[in-house]
């Protein structure tokens, strides 16, 4: 669902990355490569990434702002492909990027 979501946003600017706590990275490589994933695909093997992001439940999932600030954090499985995720992903992807003197 993320790969199908990053095919149809990826010109608009989205960007799709996993992180994984679980398995290593053999598991990893094999798991993208079954599905054909194009985005990365990070090992937090230590759990640093797992502990700064406040991770408590898995799956995961953050949408980051053009402005590199979470706006949203969801635990637990979602339907990303649907309707109501798609219009947020649309609308985040809409927003004008900070201007550099911002930053």
């Amino acid at each position: 669902m993320f790969q199908k979501l990053l095919r149809d946003f990826a010109p608009q600017g989205l960007t799709v990355m996993g992180v994984n706590v679980r398995e290593g990275t053999s598991e990893i490589r094999e798991y993208a490569r079954e599905l054909s994933l194009t985005f990365p695909l990070v090992l937090d093997a230590n759990g640093k990434i797992q502990v700064l992001y406040g991770v408590i439940g898995l799956p995961t999932t953050f949408l980051i702002g053009r402005d590199g600030m979470a706006v949203a954090r969801a635990i637990g499985p979602r339907d990303w492909g649907g309707p109501q995720a798609r219009a947020l992903i649309q609308a985040l992807l809409e927003e004008r990027p900070p201007s550099r003197r911002a930053r």
